[in-house]
């Protein structure tokens, strides 16, 4: 893995939580360069393309479905990249703890009496996703 692209990746990570984190969306060009990025590293990519579908499907599931208009095509497209970046196992596990601390971030939210109607992904999501790359790939 080289520097220059790590440090691109962590960059955009870092622009997508912030974004989301104030404006409630996650932007078009910035996942897919993110995605880009994924498949160029990856050693093969009909995997890596497969591990972001796979990564997509729950998102676009969630947001055919329960969510409500909560969940939207940014977070979909930021999980289809975090599949093609991290592969199939790493990010369902990252995936699989950034929910996990949004729902207790949610719980103790109400449980100190604040009204949560929705929380953003992305600022659970990009940080667990920065520590995969810099410690497990």
């Amino acid at each position: 893995m080289d520097t220059a692209w790590l440090a691109a990746v962590l960059a955009l990570l870092a622009a997508l939580a912030l974004v989301d984190a104030s404006q409630r969306r996650l932007p078009h060009p910035l996942t897919a360069l993110l995605a880009g990025l994924g498949l160029l590293a990856a050693d093969d990519i009909l995997l890596a393309l497969v591990a972001g579908a796979m990564m997509a499907a729950p998102f676009w599931l969630l947001r055919r479905g329960a969510s409500r208009g909560r969940v939207g095509g940014g977070d979909l497209r930021f999980g289809f990249a975090l599949g093609c970046l991290l592969g199939p196992a790493l990010a369902s596990a990252t995936a699989a703890l950034a929910l996990a601390l949004l729902a207790l971030c949610a719980l103790l939210l109400r449980g100190a009496g604040q009204r949560v109607a929705a929380l953003p992904l992305g600022p659970f999501l990009a940080p667990l996703a920065m520590a995969a790359l810099v410690f497990c790939r």
